[in-house]
């Protein structure tokens, strides 16, 4: 199980991957192809399944993510490896781009079909490890892509500018997808010249999309103001910062965007924000010197990689 989400009638949505006999129910997918995602609902009380559903094709498909909007309709999203995965016609991309794509798929709150199925990426590599939606079911996804012909759209940045991925680049990306699951209102690369990649991402009530994850771009693009506006680590891997960016209700610039770490490991791999639009994001630090708060809980590292809030 990689991601659950709670429904307004308390009931839990779980997505993951499985490689062995996955319990089934209601399922739209009854058989298994190969590695494949799954997602499961569970009662309120988490006595019983209302359905359980296999979601993949012949290879090897990763769920990371999952949302559920305000009719019970739950949101996936991952990676797929399958040409036969089950996109559907008339979604934004459903046919193969070649390499590892992302995913987005939408079930109907009975998990019995699907209301669209997506790819996105380009010519190389592409996950997607978060989503997130708005009031409109508007779907908001991060993650890591080798593509440089990534799909953008209104992109606060338009080319790629990492590393290849075979020198141990690659970059972060950012997409909202429209409601019926058609077409982009815009997707945009996020990155220096080195390597990132996004692992949460969070919506405001003004649709504004807020990202966090790890760098070891020492050009990562950061604002003025921002809490921490230069790279501590040392541009190896094993010594990213993390970051926290918030876009534009566009997607076209950055409101603000901020490394966040010290000198040695850091990792920022979840987002959240309240009604105020303060930032909550955690993950792990493994820095002596990761920046502490007077007053915090635990000021200083107990070694190795700690919990950071």
């Amino acid at each position: 199980v990689s991601s659950v989400a709670v429904d307004q009638y308390g009931r839990v949505y779980a997505t993951g991957w499985t490689t062995s006999g996955f319990p089934t129910k209601n399922p739209f997918q009854k058989v298994q192809g190969g590695a494949n995602a799954f997602v499961t609902k569970f009662e309120a009380t988490g006595g019983g399944l209302i359905y359980s559903t296999y979601l993949g094709g012949s290879s090897v498909d990763d769920a990371y993510a999952i949302a559920v909007d305000r009719n019970g309709s739950a949101y996936v999203a991952g990676s797929t490896d399958s040409a036969d995965f089950p996109f559907t016609p008339g979604s934004y991309q459903s046919t193969d781009t070649d390499g590892d794509d992302g995913f987005i798929v939408k079930l109907n709150p009975s998990g019995s079909s699907l209301a669209y199925a997506s790819r996105l990426g380009g010519g190389d590599s592409d996950t997607i490890y978060a989503l997130a939606l708005d009031t409109q079911h508007r779907v908001y996804v991060a993650g890591y892509t080798c593509s440089t012909n990534f799909p953008t759209v209104n992109a606060y940045q338009a080319t790629y500018t990492s590393q290849n991925c075979a020198d141990g680049g690659g970059s972060t990306f950012v997409t909202r997808l429209n409601a019926a699951g058609t077409a982009l209102d815009y997707s945009t690369y996020l990155d220096g010249t080195t390597n990132s990649l996004g692992l949460g991402i969070a919506v405001d009530s003004t649709y504004h999309a807020y990202v966090t994850g790890e760098t070891i771009s020492s050009n990562f693009p950061v604002t003025a103001g921002a809490f921490q506006p230069t790279y501590h680590g040392a541009g190896d891997f094993g010594d990213e910062n993390g970051f926290v960016t918030k876009f534009s209700a566009d997607g076209k610039t950055l409101v603000f965007s901020t490394y966040l770490g010290g000198s040695v490991n850091d990792i920022s791999q979840a987002i959240a924000v309240d009604a105020s639009n303060y930032v909550y994001v955690a993950g792990t630090a493994g820095s002596p010197d990761f920046p502490t708060t007077s007053g915090a809980f635990q000021k200083t590292s107990r070694g190795g990689g700690d919990a950071v809030v």
